[in-house]
């Protein structure tokens, strides 16, 4: 697992990688927003099968949800689970995408993702 946040949501992150390991899952955390090719450079050498991405730090559009869709499908990524997704979600995402709102969302989605 992975974690990419920024400066602005990093309590919340501490508190996913907290659920996260303490549920089993070994995890990497950034610290901060990396570019894709720093993820990739990742796992050629830590290979993950999940990567968490703040999406409180992003202004998404239908492009960059295809895009982070190719991603997890290139690299052999199970799941890209959104966090702290503000406002609403209208259209289908991929199957590799979950997308949750807060903490206890994401808490409810993680039992569901394998």
């Amino acid at each position: 697992m992975i974690n990419m946040s920024d400066h602005h949501s990093d309590d919340n992150f501490l508190f996913y990688k907290y659920v996260m390991k303490k549920r089993g899952y070994e995890v990497i955390f950034t610290g901060g927003v990396l570019p894709a090719s720093e993820v990739f450079e990742i796992q050629k050498i830590k290979s993950f099968r999940y990567l968490l991405v703040n999406s409180g730090s992003f202004d998404f559009d239908n492009k960059k949800f295809e895009y982070f869709s190719n991603i997890a499908k290139s690299h052999s990524i199970r799941k890209i689970i959104f966090t702290d997704y503000p406002g609403s979600f209208e259209r289908k995402a991929s199957d590799r995408i979950v997308i949750t709102r807060d903490p206890g969302d994401f808490i409810s989605k993680l039992s569901h993702i394998k």
